[in-house]
């Protein structure tokens, strides 16, 4: 008997290692899997931030541009990314984005048009304002103040006195 019961006890191990083994593999595997959630994420968020850091690119470029311009002169601005997002101007200060700080207007570009969340702005001495054509040097003012950019697009702006007026430049 006592062989028998030997037996039994290297059986009972045998069960309690393997049990041990699954129980381990288990855990190992649902870390794994957090990780691989957690890195899904983190990469979600940097494609996401990739279009605000181009967005932000975008926007100092052209401020500068705008900052640049002398009175009564023209110039072209080739827009490129981010794509699918809206050149807003504001100059009524009681609808500013609280990115624009204490300004006479401000410039943002945003990924929906109420510029609510994914936006970056500058401010402007000057009235900056967004047209919806051009004829000649004159810029029809558009009354949402705001362009939706799809593509790659020229983007004329003209500055007259205190005044800048930001339109795209149609194809002839």
């Amino acid at each position: 008997m006592k062989i028998r019961f030997a037996n039994l006890n290297k059986k009972a191990e045998g069960g309690e290692s393997q049990l041990r083994d699954e129980t381990f593999g288990i855990i190992v595997a649902i870390l794994c899997l957090g990780v691989l959630i957690y890195l899904g994420f983190r990469l979600t968020s940097v494609v996401g931030n990739s279009d605000l850091s181009k967005a932000n690119v975008t926007l100092t470029q052209l401020s500068d541009k705008i900052n640049s311009l002398e009175s009564g002169k023209a110039a072209d601005f080739l827009y490129q990314n981010p794509k699918n997002w809206f050149l807003k101007s504001y100059i009524n200060p009681v609808k500013y984005p609280k990115e624009c700080g204490n300004v006479k207007s401000c410039l943002c570009l945003c990924k929906n048009i109420q510029c609510d969340s994914s936006l970056t702005c500058k401010g402007f001495d000057l009235n900056v304002v967004i047209g919806i054509g051009i004829s000649g040097s004159a810029i029809e003012i558009n009354t949402e103040n705001a362009m939706k950019i799809t593509a790659v697009e020229a983007l004329r702006i003209i500055r007259q006195d205190n005044e800048i007026k930001i339109s795209e430049v149609k194809a002839k």
